[in-house]
């Protein structure tokens, strides 16, 4: 950073009774880097990041510890996000609202449904799988980290809002998707191919190529309109069948995903 952000994080530790740590980049590395330096060094069983300008209800690290303490089964756990501008006003407070741990799954396929900062995850899990942001760029490092989590075990989604989601001009993320817009696009079709390849269903390259083609982030949370879902039909038909031949534990979500989206 080439602001004054190390002197007010300082400032801001200089009173908590827990120890804390800074990690200083001699020169700037990227984000997943970052990332990635500082789970090589925690020590913690949990693991939960702070993005940029966001900030965490006062309940958050609490709710979440105590949720992994209680349920040993489950690799992460997210909440509700509330989206605000530079001047606390609320933009939104619906995002992705109560997801099972099967729907989770069926959207991690397909689009990311965190914000980075959100979830609370094991750290033993990533260690072991040798789970690793990647330095896509664009706002969107994240993004493959969630859906290969996502295969690794059950996520779960607590029903209050317990992080605060902050979007403004000077964003990177508002940046890329403003000025960066074609690049945004390629990577995130980029990382979605990846995610398909390495799921359960054994997808052709073929129905890889038209999800990625139409369910592109533009259409997150939107439904296709006629022309799109006729194109997409083929790709679902060949995702369902794979899905019950496989026994894959939450086809009924992944029905459930493409009925929000195509229009019949």
């Amino acid at each position: 950073s080439i602001d004054a952000s190390i002197s007010i994080v300082k400032e801001t530790l200089s009173n908590v009774d827990f120890p804390w740590r800074i990690i200083k980049n001699k020169v700037n590395k990227g984000i997943a880097f970052s990332y990635n330096e500082a789970l090589s060094i925690a020590k913690g069983d949990y693991v939960s990041l702070l993005d940029e300008d966001d900030y965490y209800d006062p309940d958050k690290l609490l709710r979440q510890t105590c949720f992994l303490d209680d349920n040993p089964n489950y690799v992460a756990v997210g909440g509700k996000v509330i989206v605000v501008d530079e001047n606390e006003n609320v933009i939104s407070t619906n995002r992705y609202a109560c997801l099972d741990k099967n729907m989770i799954k069926a959207t991690l396929l397909f689009e990311n449904c965190f914000c980075n900062g959100e979830v609370m995850f094991r750290k033993s899990v990533i260690d072991a799988e040798g789970i690793k942001y990647k330095e896509y760029g664009f706002g969107l490092d994240d993004m493959g980290f969630w859906m290969k989590l996502s295969k690794k075990g059950d996520i779960y989604y607590l029903k209050d809002h317990l992080y605060y989601h902050r979007i403004h001009g000077d964003n990177y993320t508002s940046f890329c998707r403003k000025q960066e817009k074609e690049n945004r696009k390629d990577t995130y079709k980029r990382i979605m191919t990846e995610s398909l390849r390495d799921s359960e269903l054994m997808l052709s390259d073929r129905t890889i190529s038209i999800i990625t083609e139409v369910l592109t982030e533009d259409k997150k949370r939107m439904k296709l309109d006629v022309k799109e879902s006729k194109v997409l039909i083929e790709a679902y038909n060949e995702i369902i069948n794979n899905a019950r031949r496989k026994g894959i534990s939450y086809v009924k979500e992944i029905e459930a995903y493409f009925d929000r989206k195509i229009t019949k």
